[in-house]
């Protein structure tokens, strides 16, 4: 899998200096809404911040990945972006081999909002979010500015043949990437070190069963996930202590591809444990990040598609029921300015009968940051 994906060119961008929107006064433009959701369970304390070791797909406190990065200093995630962003893809001088996805270079990505939350600020979402790798096998890196420090999770994932999602598949290998990339940027004031244990381990979640039955055995081993479907982790989080201010360069990131959608799934809304569809059709991503001359951020994404669903029979394939319509729209907009930051997403799915009637919808919607209110939203609706 790894040699099949699409080499991506190296670039090296020259930083010149700009004025910088200070992401620090950024961050503590607004107070902490006493409306926001409360603070989860099991907060932890490394050096003088403390924060949830977690990043979360709601307010709820459950955990979804785990925080396995931590940078201090001139610890601004567009400055974080600004350095990753410079280098290229030879990493061959730390023993990485010159393939993808291991040659990548950092770019904006399209992926889901998350939260996190710290003492400093509350919870917040990850404005800036970077991959290194193309959409069929990647690492992906959000950052989460926390008062002083900006705390991160970063993870490998695969995407899913015939769908597009992304399964997580290894956190460790990620974090050394990140590892090698920091010190390959030449700011650090010091070399890299690790956290107590701050979060779980010896493993943390696990791919799903017919996903990881279908991963090729080298890239088991490469993902360190030879022993099961148990991903592995060693419940620390790398320190970079950032010695130098990179210079935050305005630059343009945009992107625009399509996967097809072909694959037997369960009903996503609206249906019982035997409910599923096969369901076909293209999914077109659009994607712009931008930093101005003045230096806030601006990041963008959609994802739109036009779907056929067939209900099946899970255990045969075979067809029970009339086509159904199918339209997804997945819309994100992040940003960070004087005023603060802010994520945000929304997600409409919609199934119609042949007749264009809507039988069932789904809109899901998060919002996270400094700015407005911290929320989750769901609203379903299956028909009569």
């Amino acid at each position: 899998m790894i040699a099949a994906a699409a080499a991506l060119t190296a670039c090296s961008d020259a930083p010149t200096a700009v004025p910088s929107a200070n992401a620090t006064q950024a961050r503590a433009a607004t107070a902490q809404d006493p409306n926001d959701p409360a603070a989860p369970a099991g907060l932890v304390t490394v050096g003088t911040s403390t924060f949830w070791p977690y990043t979360g797909e709601n307010f709820t406190g459950t955990p979804q990945d785990p925080i396995n990065a931590i940078f201090t200093g001139y610890a601004d995630p567009l400055r974080i972006r600004a350095a990753l962003r410079r280098l290229d893809g030879n990493r061959t001088g730390f023993g990485m081999p010159n393939v993808p996805p291991f040659n990548c270079t950092w770019k904006d990505a399209i992926g889901g909002e998350q939260a996190v939350y710290g003492e400093a600020v509350g919870w917040t979402g990850s404005a800036v979010q970077l991959a290194c790798g193309d959409w069929s096998l990647r690492f992906h890196l959000r950052l989460f500015a926390q008062g002083a420090v900006t705390v991160a999770g970063t993870h490998m994932d695969l995407n899913i043949p015939g769908t597009n999602e992304h399964e997580v598949i290894s956190w460790e290998l990620p974090e050394q990437l990140l590892t090698v990339d920091m010190i390959r940027a030449g700011i650090l004031a010091a070399a890299p070190t690790l956290t107590g244990q701050i979060n779980a381990a010896p493993t943390f979640r696990e791919i799903r069963a017919p996903v990881y039955a279908g991963i090729p055995p080298v890239l088991k081993a490469i993902a360190g996930i030879t022993a099961g479907p148990q991903i592995p982790t060693n419940g620390q989080a790398t320190l970079f202590n950032i010695g130098r201010a990179e210079p935050i360069v305005p630059d343009v990131v945009e992107q625009q591809f399509t996967i097809q959608f072909n694959q037997f799934i369960p009903k996503p809304f609206c249906g019982g444990p035997t409910d599923f569809l096969f369901v076909q059709g293209p999914i077109v991503f659009t994607g712009r990040a931008q930093v101005t001359p003045s230096g806030t951020y601006h990041r963008e994404s959609s994802a739109t598609a036009d779907l056929t669903a067939v209900p099946v029979n899970p255990l045969t394939g075979q067809p029970i029921g009339a086509p159904l319509h199918a339209l997804v729209t997945d819309d994100h907009l992040a940003g960070i300015t004087p005023a603060g930051v802010s994520a945000r997403a929304h997600q409409l799915q919609q199934l119609f009968d042949g007749a264009g009637v809507l039988q069932a919808s789904q809109d899901d919607k998060i919002s996270a940051g400094t700015i407005g209110r911290d929320d989750v939203t769901r609203v379903v609706n299956c028909g009569q």
